[in-house]
């Protein structure tokens, strides 16, 4: 708690100072003539994505076989499909060019090639966050952003089979040409009375740090959870690579290897690999 404390005091320390860094006030009013305001218009935020082949082993067959319409064993392959859109509520609240907004991502496992189709697994993950650009700068690297958010997940079940937490974090990302790194630890924190998953922190942990490269027209990104908390022993790695086949359509890979690839198997270790299509 004291370590997440000192780092909200660094972030906004840092942020109220570094703001307008080597820019005058003449260049800042005419850069923001020069910039639309996106209130109130939909954009997205998270990866928007389609994997027709989806390979995950093994399955946690102990908490969706009852589910399974088909009575037996899940299939290793399905469908992974993922939406996530962000809207900008208010613009210069208390700082310029800050923002205070909401998102929404939707992660879901359709079992599309089961003799009888269903949906094994859907993530739905409401959150809003305030955002306050920062620029400062030290030798090659920029400091671009700090966010602070409180951010819901949940499998939409309800009763024993449900899954679900709610986190407050900080995030902040730095960038040194092509690459970046986003840095986000969190606190979860409890709303209603009733745990659903009270060890749910001991497998997804209370950080994740995500590394980019763009690369041409070619983006990598590999993405960290609770290795640095659980020392290796409990945590979540995954990698995605995005790539140019026509216009906005884009080619999409990830490969995940850990415990909670979904938020109903929080506490379960396994394998995925997946190839299919991102719309950017």
């Amino acid at each position: 708690m004291g370590t997440l404390k000192f780092i909200f005091a660094v972030v906004f320390a840092g942020t109220i100072t570094s703001q307008g860094y080597g820019v005058t006030s003449d260049q800042q009013d005419e850069q923001s003539k020069n910039v639309e305001s996106s209130l109130f218009t939909l954009k997205l935020y998270r990866p928007n994505y389609i994997l027709p082949v989806s390979y995950t082993h093994p399955q946690d067959n102990a908490y969706f076989e009852p589910m399974n319409p088909n009575k037996k064993p899940l299939r290793n392959i399905a469908v992974e499909f993922q939406f996530s859109l962000s809207l900008t509520a208010f613009e210069d609240l208390f700082l310029k060019d800050d923002s205070l907004q909401v998102a929404y991502t939707q992660r879901s496992s359709w079992q599309a090639y089961d003799k009888s189709a269903y949906f094994k697994d859907t993530d739905y993950q409401p959150e809003v966050f305030y955002t306050l650009p920062v620029k400062a700068y030290w030798q090659n690297w920029q400091w671009d952003t700090a966010k602070v958010g409180f951010w819901h997940e949940s499998n939409g079940m309800g009763g024993n089979k449900e899954r679900s937490w709610n986190r407050v974090y900080l995030s902040v990302l730095f960038s040194n040409g092509n690459f970046s790194v986003d840095i986000k630890p969190w606190l979860r924190v409890r709303i209603t009375g009733r745990d659903y998953n009270p060890d749910i922190t001991h497998y997804r942990g209370d950080e994740e740090i995500r590394f980019a490269y763009q690369w041409g027209e070619q983006n990598f990104s590999l993405l960290s959870r609770n290795n640095i908390g659980s020392g290796f022993s409990r945590g979540y790695e995954e990698f995605s690579w995005i790539f140019p086949i026509y216009s906005n359509l884009k080619g999409f890979i990830k490969l995940a290897s850990g415990y909670g690839q979904s938020i109903s198997s929080y506490n379960y270790y396994n394998n995925s690999a997946g190839i299919g299509f991102t719309f950017q």
